[in-house]
């Protein structure tokens, strides 16, 4: 099991909102941006993996994803 598992409870919620804070910020950046530029809707295509990765504790911890892989 990962280290962030290990940790105790408020260290795992803590550390998973600052991830999704850090995940959402570019997505709604690349939204604005996408407003006056729509070319910046491209950057999407590397930013939604990113996203996925990065919200993945706190959608674990909330029980939205099941993870069986040692890896996380």
């Amino acid at each position: 099991m990962n280290d962030l598992y290990k940790q105790p409870k408020i260290l795992q919620w803590s550390e998973a909102w600052l991830l999704l804070i850090l995940g959402l910020y570019p997505a709604l950046l690349i939204i604005e941006m996408g407003s006056n530029q729509p070319l910046f809707y491209l950057l999407n295509l590397v930013d939604l993996p990113f996203l996925q990765f990065i919200t993945t504790p706190i959608f674990r911890l909330t029980g939205l994803y099941k993870y069986y892989s040692p890896l996380l």
